[in-house]
């Protein structure tokens, strides 16, 4: 079965759906899925007019005030996501054909776009790390496992620069807690599972990407990334939904802005959209 959608830039409504029952079982089943021409041409070439202005203008590393903040952590990746609400004449995460697919994925009745941008990994000369295994769930101030990440190629990601590889049905083991992202993991990140959760999961997979392919992940499921070792950026953009029934937690999070929410109410449709 390969996942192919329609043509990307072809109508859509919100009666439409993109994903087949499948599809659906099978992303329940392994917590991620490959979507091949998830965004098409056109939209590309929007994609990445926006990355290229989001990395000119990255300021958000000066100083020492997060583990974000760490030259090392900037190794494995610069995340460069920005609110919902700055990113709308863009037209990816506000894309009701995309945020259709994580309804129909999650099961939900409708879902909101939490944050989206760039996500950049630097290439070999300059120091380029592994991202570590980890869950997102766990750095997210959600109190529900209902979100998932769109993680789309914005070029050409081959293996070579480390695209996103993951631990099928990993997100059954439940959340295993915030990992320090400064640091290295070791290869088999099964040797710090119990041998019961250990039995929940399969083996890592990890597939090159073309400009325009997606994986999506749940946030409860363990993924990380390899080095690039190229000399080339590696180049992605990153769509994190939510249902629209999540509460905020009040958990420290580099996307939420201290005073905009309130603990145990659901996120503000103004600031994070309900787009479908």
């Amino acid at each position: 079965m390969q996942n192919v959608l329609r043509k990307p830039d072809e109508a859509f409504t919100q009666s439409d759906s993109l994903v087949n029952r499948d599809q659906i079982s099978k992303f329940r089943r392994e917590g991620w899925m490959k979507i091949d021409g998830l965004l098409g041409s056109e939209a590309l070439v929007r994609v990445r007019g926006a990355l290229k202005a989001a990395v000119e203008a990255d300021s958000r590393f000066a100083g020492e005030k997060s583990y974000r903040d760490d030259p090392r952590f900037r190794q494995m990746y610069s995340n460069l996501r920005v609110p919902a609400a700055q990113s709308r004449d863009l037209n990816i995460g506000w894309d009701p054909r995309i945020a259709g697919i994580a309804r129909d994925l999650l099961g939900v009745p409708h879902v909101q776009l939490f944050t989206e941008g760039p996500l950049v990994k630097p290439p070999a000369q300059a120091g380029s790390r592994m991202t570590r295994w980890h869950q997102d769930l766990p750095l997210q101030p959600f109190d529900r496992k209902d979100a998932l990440t769109v993680w789309i190629a914005v070029e050409d990601v081959p293996l070579e620069q480390g695209p996103l590889a993951f631990l099928p049905g990993s997100h059954r083991v439940g959340p295993i807690g915030r990992r320090d992202m400064r640091f290295d993991e070791e290869a088999d990140i099964t040797t710090q599972l119990t041998p019961e959760d250990a039995e929940l999961v399969g083996k890592p997979v990890c597939q090159a990407l073309k400009a325009g392919d997606a994986t999506i992940h749940s946030t409860l499921v363990l993924h990380s990334a390899g080095r690039n070792t190229t000399d080339r950026p590696r180049y992605a953009w990153a769509v994190t939904y939510m249902s629209a029934d999540t509460l905020y937690t009040g958990a420290s999070s580099g996307t939420v802005e201290s005073g905009t929410l309130k603990i145990n109410e659901r996120f503000d449709p103004e600031l994070y959209p309900i787009i479908v």
